[in-house]
């Protein structure tokens, strides 16, 4: 879940349950997190100064904030159901999340608006269900995905395959603007509110295409054959994009219109404990065995 500092310069992102930094050049990864619980789902506030995450160290995933360099937390949320975080608004006040609350039976994920400030609720934008939810810096548009699953299928067409959509929060209007029999996901916003990033499975993996929100000219920015581009994000200038490809970080320079580059991370702690507990059993009162013994 890799998310990228205002100006491109920094990455955070999860891993083996904790919140980790590095340079989005790569270089050594710095942990921001080392709680018994699992961290994720980091995104950094609007200047810079904060990341918000979502844990389940309270029972149930919860969002939080910390300083952008590690340090005290502070709970966001207590709604029991839990939280999905997908990003902050502008104004660094608010934040864009998911959840279940009392919609039943399939895709009951609704879009909600907290503060961050503690215990002020939630406001849900739409009474319909969506995922990959990106909201324009003007707060005047939101793209986000109808249909799909939370993961890319490669080589899927079908009914099922992702739509991009358009909402419009002041006309309460929505609108269908990407559709290909493959799929689309993970639309991003241009800083310009003019046009947006998103992937398409439309060459065969999933990889990432520009498109002018007006006209619909697009063209794609990525090639990859052997499997797809996940979780993409944006720097909020706009100068980089990183992606998760197969089990690596790559970063997309925008401005020199330069090849995706692996991030390569290291490691310089211990060696990280496993986060199995196991134990050999020397007696038992039952047993099966499989036919072939």
């Amino acid at each position: 879940a890799p998310a990228l500092s205002p100006d491109g310069s920094s990455i955070v992102f999860s891993w083996r349950g904790d919140i980790w930094t590095v340079p989005t050049s790569g270089g050594v990864a710095r942990q921001l997190t080392a709680n018994e619980a699992d961290d994720g789902q980091p995104e950094f506030s609007p200047d810079g100064s904060q990341i918000a995450f979502v844990s389940d160290r309270s029972g149930s995933r919860q969002v939080y904030l910390m300083p952008a360099s590690g340090g005290e937390t502070t709970q966001l949320t207590f709604h029991t159901e839990g939280y999905s975080l997908h990003e902050w608004y502008s104004n660094g006040q608010q934040l864009l999340t998911e959840g279940n609350r009392d919609q039943f039976w399939r895709k009951g994920d609704r879009f909600l608006q907290i503060s961050t400030e503690p215990r002020t609720g939630e406001r849900m934008l739409f009474d319909a269900y969506g995922i990959d939810d990106r909201m324009a810096h003007d707060g005047k548009y939101l793209l986000f995905v109808r249909e799909g699953t939370r993961w890319c299928r490669k080589n899927y067409e079908g009914a099922q395959a992702g739509q991009i959509w358009q909402y419009i929060p002041a006309q309460n209007k929505f609108k269908k603007i990407v559709e290909h029999p493959t799929g689309c996901r993970y639309p991003l916003w241009h800083p310009s509110g003019e046009k947006f990033y998103y992937a398409s499975g439309q060459s065969g993996a999933f990889n990432i295409w520009i498109r002018e929100l007006s006209s619909g000219e697009e063209r794609q920015l990525t090639d990859f054959a052997d499997d797809s581009v996940v979780f993409p994000c944006i720097s909020r200038d706009g100068s980089v994009i990183v992606f998760r490809h197969l089990f690596d970080l790559y970063s997309l320079r925008l401005e020199e219109q330069a090849s995706p580059q692996k991030i390569e991370i290291s490691y310089a702690g211990d060696e990280p404990r496993e986060p199995e507990l196991r134990r050999t059993l020397t007696s038992a009162t039952d047993v099966a065995f499989s036919s072939d013994g």
